[in-house]
């Protein structure tokens, strides 16, 4: 999740900062020479934004019904691959026996732990002693 909010972050600075250039662009293309007065800056700022956003509804209203076809048309294909990859699924499944009953689960269960335990014992030597004795075999390798 971390990536996907890192990625989310980024695209919304970019799009803050796309907007901001375009704002200004907007506001020089409006007002050529400037504007001295704060108040009468701030009101063409103010219009500016408001065109470009206008500007920004009007095409996403224009492309609405492509995305949403597209999108559409996503969903039937994932939908479709889905449905194949759970037959699939089925198929495999289908010569999987389950446990015959709670003590056949836990005792298998109880044999994977204890080797695992003894191979982690034979992996680390204990004493320092054995350790150094493993070191020098490798050594002289």
């Amino acid at each position: 999740m971390g990536l996907i909010s890192k990625l989310l972050k980024l695209g919304v600075a970019a799009g803050a900062a796309y907007t901001a250039v375009k704002v200004s662009d907007k506001y020089k293309e409006q007002n050529p020479e400037g504007v001295s007065d704060p108040e009468q800056k701030l009101d063409a700022i103010k219009k500016a934004a408001s065109d470009v956003f206008s500007e920004a509804k009007d095409m996403a209203s224009d492309k609405a019904p492509e995305v949403v076809s597209k999108v559409q048309e996503a969903a039937t294909n994932i939908s479709g691959k889905a449905k194949e990859f759970v037959d699939v699924l089925t198929a495999e499944d289908a010569d999987f026996e389950p446990a015959k009953d709670e003590k056949e689960v836990k005792k298998t269960a109880a044999k994977k732990t204890s080797e695992s335990k003894t191979a982690a014992k034979k992996a680390v030597p204990k004493k320092t002693s054995e350790r150094k004795a493993a070191e020098t075999k490798k050594s002289e390798k």
